[in-house]
């Protein structure tokens, strides 16, 4: 599948597979949408009971200008108590993020990303 930065908003899939993993588009946002499987991420003291990651695909950023991009970004949703707490709340953990100017860069180093573990960190 080659997306070339101008050919993003015309010639859409339906669908688009990242790993593995079938992402569905939104037609009404020009994107792309899936929750897989989450694997473990550690909190240290916390305790994080994780649901599913999430995986978005932006449309394409900047469209017809040398600024274009396209981003994609993941986290694992779950549900978080802080050490010595007593309440959990919903939250999201573990972002890994990529982007490129086309759809074929930004799969390329989202893909080396999740494969690798590779998270955002403050």
């Amino acid at each position: 599948m080659t997306w070339g930065a101008g050919e993003w908003g015309t010639n859409m899939k339906n669908t688009i597979t990242i790993l593995g993993h079938k992402l569905k588009r939104d037609k009404d946002m020009g994107s792309y949408f899936t929750t897989i499987e989450a694997e473990p991420y550690d909190t240290g003291k916390h305790h994080f009971r994780p649901k599913h990651r999430i995986i978005y695909v932006s449309g394409e950023m900047y469209p017809g200008t040398e600024k274009n991009f396209i981003y994609i970004t993941s986290e694992i949703m779950g549900e978080l108590r802080l050490y010595r707490h007593r309440y959990w709340y919903s939250t999201g953990m573990g972002n890994i993020f990529a982007s490129g100017k086309t759809l074929d860069e930004a799969i390329e180093e989202f893909s080396y990303n999740l494969k690798h573990k590779i998270y955002n960190r403050q």
